[in-house]
């Protein structure tokens, strides 16, 4: 039963290190665009989504920002006898409560005027204020123009973000903060403590200490002072102490706040604040690292830290992690921690049934094979012994006890789990489309960063341009094997290369188009070339093979954007005999190609640039609704180009021939909807053009 919930957990995470290494990236971008480019502040991505844990028990997204105005907190012990330093304000810690702390402004003229509203008549810096200045700004250096703020929860203002050329909406919840100018004096007990089970190793400790800390709006919620009371964060500590956490503790963490999410999410919602959330989970799972060794067996895991909760709670004292003189739990009362107590010692008790119907493991049933089987979620009066004995295919059973003592019951969880693990049928299918999510989102990185390509483009910066791709994305390449799946690593690198190929034709067309002070980008012209030939054969999960038609579709592509119309035809020509025989042989072939896209988004006029070559597939890209994105089989592609290339030597017989063989590519495809309505375009503007030549 344990290794069956392993498995089931460890497939929901098997993307995790890939996820954290993207997150990584995206927040050096964000970093540099924000910070270093715009002007406008630091922001940091925090929280469970950028620790790695699943969205599917997390829900919002976390930023904390800090504007340039915003003062630096430094501590009574590092004022050197100065009164005041520009920009700063003092911190006074409180003895009883070393988490929080306020904030002592001895000369107002040393802070910016925005703040000046924000100090009482001690001189101290009111949080209320402070977080109502945030509520109804208008300034897009403060707040991102989609973001609608609802309300305040906590040191957090709670928001949607609406991408009305996405049509979607994502929970946000910004902290505006300030920062430490270091770490608290009653913080060193954090670096130097023993841990019995040596993590986090002494360089890792290091690397943690020297992240920024910050302080966030939030007093006490009972204090008589809560009103200039701020709290202290180690957001940035906590997420890369978590990105370095073995795996096991890690799927512990996903795994409890799943049953959080499920199954305590009840307990005294009316109190505020909550007696039991998920940063206890994770708080606990930090303390249990420095405790315990490695357990395999993830259910030991998940018990012990359930017994270390219910332990805190049953004393009356959970610690902070950093500031362990702190006791997260010590403002509420008796029968509230007796309450929580004995919610978590029910779900210890069943913890088995707990953990299985909280995890992402109902979706499984997507990938069943059984016709016209509704995932669990569709279907009504199913519970998750239900489910699961409906899955195994045996009788049902009330409880897990009964269910374990069926004869054939280990057999059939046996054969499950060979299917759900690394390897299995529903493992491949389960992890194949988040893989290229994954990689989409990496171009995304590079892609759609707007602001950036701006800004250097009028400052003529190409060579900023130029390396900015390739500073993105080979870091991911070089480090596949670490940060994906161990069967996708080297379909994941294919198409990295491919991407970045991509991105530097669109670059060098635009660079060559409209930026007088970059013409000399000959260096650069061979790059996309290079990395089209290091993507040029694409192994999926499965061992099938493109080929390489995907990367000889990417070179045809390179030299029809770039006009090379010589160097096309005698690549066409040697290429062609081969594809049509390609196309004849393998039925199945087309419809396992992976697609070339083309997303033309609003904001991309770097592909608008290069599409410009091809006016009638232009049009059709900006007429289409979703977004300009074209879906095309590589081989259809080729095709298009070699009756274009006819076209336009005036061979209209030739042409009218490749049209034929698209048609025969188009009966192949199957189970495409989007590549065969665009496949259907193509021939159409082939057609077209043949007539008005005639």
């Amino acid at each position: 039963m344990d290794k069956f919930a392993k498995t089931v957990i460890h497939l929901n995470t098997s993307l995790r290190s890939a996820y954290i290494a993207l997150y990584k990236v995206e927040q050096e971008r964000l970093t540099y665009c924000k910070s270093t480019i715009l002007g406008c502040g630091d922001e940091y991505e925090v929280g469970s989504v950028f620790e790695g844990i699943p969205k599917s028990v997390c829900g919002d997204v976390d930023f904390m920002k800090i504007l340039p105005t915003f003062p630096v907190v430094v501590w009574q012990s590092q004022t050197n006898g100065r009164t005041q330093r520009p920009g700063r304000v003092i911190a006074e810690l409180n003895p009883s409560e070393p988490a929080y702390l306020r904030l002592m402004a001895i000369d107002r003229s040393c802070l910016h005027k925005d703040f000046i509203n924000h100090i009482d008549d001690n001189g101290y810096l009111m949080t209320n204020t402070f977080m109502d200045s945030f509520m109804s700004t208008d300034d897009d250096n403060i707040m991102n123009p989609n973001l609608i703020v609802s309300r305040k929860s906590g040191p957090s203002l709670e928001g949607s973000f609406c991408e009305k050329y996405y049509d979607f909406i994502q929970k946000v919840d910004t902290v505006f903060c300030l920062k430490c100018e270091s770490w608290p004096p009653n913080s060193t007990d954090y670096i130097t403590r023993k841990r019995p089970s040596n993590w986090p190793s002494p360089e890792l400790i290091k690397d943690v200490s020297n992240l920024d800390c910050f302080v966030v709006p939030i007093g006490q919620l009972n204090s008589a002072s809560k009103n200039t009371e701020w709290r202290l964060s180690f957001s940035l500590a906590e997420k890369e102490l978590i990105h370095n956490m073995n795996e096991c503790f890690a799927n512990c963490m996903y795994a409890l706040k799943a049953v959080k999410q499920k199954h305590i999410v009840g307990i005294c919602d009316s109190d505020k604040p909550t007696p039991f959330c998920s940063y206890f989970i994770k708080t606990a799972c930090l303390w249990m690292c420095e405790t315990l060794h490695t357990d395999d067996n993830i259910m030991n895991l998940i018990r012990s830290v359930l017994d270390w909760l219910i332990e805190s709670y049953n004393s009356r004292k959970l610690p902070h992690y950093f500031i362990s003189g702190q006791n997260l739990i010590g403002h509420l009362s008796k029968a509230q921690c007796e309450k929580v107590k004995e919610k978590l010692m029910e779900v210890k008790t069943d913890i088995w049934v707990m953990v299985i119907s909280s995890v992402d493991f109902v979706n499984f049933a997507k990938f069943d094979s059984t016709p016209n089987k509704k995932p669990i979620n569709e279907q009504t009066n199913i519970t998750p012994m239900d489910y699961l004995c409906d899955e195994l295919k045996i009788q049902r059973y009330d409880n897990l006890e009964d269910m374990s003592n069926h004869p054939w019951a280990r057999v059939d969880l046996e054969q499950y789990v060979s299917e759900i693990c690394p390897g299995g049928n529903i493992y491949r299918c389960a992890i194949y489309n988040p893989c290229w999510k994954w990689t989409e989102n990496v171009l995304s990185l590079i892609f759609f960063n707007i602001n950036y390509f701006s800004i250097n483009v009028k400052t003529h910066q190409c060579s900023k341009i130029l390396e900015f791709p390739g500073e993105i994305v080979l870091p991911f390449v070089k480090n596949i094997e670490k940060i994906a799946p161990q069967e996708c690593g080297e379909m994941l690198k294919t198409q990295l290369y491919r991407m970045l190929g991509n991105m530097y034709v669109y670059l060098l067309i635009y660079l060559q188009k409209y930026c007088r002070q970059c013409q000399n980008l000959t260096p650069y012209r061979q790059k996309p070339l290079d990395y089209y030939k290091l993507g040029y054969e694409m192994v999926y999960i499965d061992g099938r093979s493109d080929g390489g038609i995907g990367g000889l579709a990417l070179i045809v592509q390179y030299h029809y954007l770039f006009g090379n119309y010589e160097e096309l035809k005698t690549l066409l020509a040697e290429c062609k005999p081969e594809l049509i025989k390609l196309k004849e042989n393998n039925d199945d072939f087309m419809n396992n190609l992976h697609s070339i896209n083309i997303n033309q988004d609003k904001h991309s006029y770097l592909v608008q640039s290069a599409w410009e070559i091809d006016k009638g597939l232009h049009q059709l890209l900006k007429s289409k609704p979703t977004f300009g994105l074209a879906v095309m089989d590589p081989v259809v592609f080729v095709f298009y180009v070699m009756a274009k290339v006819y076209i336009r030597e005036g061979e209209l017989e030739n042409a009218s021939a490749i049209v034929k063989e698209i048609e025969v590519c188009l009966k192949r495809i199957r189970n495409k909807e989007e590549v065969s309505e665009f496949t259907k375009s193509m021939i159409k503007l082939i057609e077209n053009e043949i007539l008005e030549k005639k």
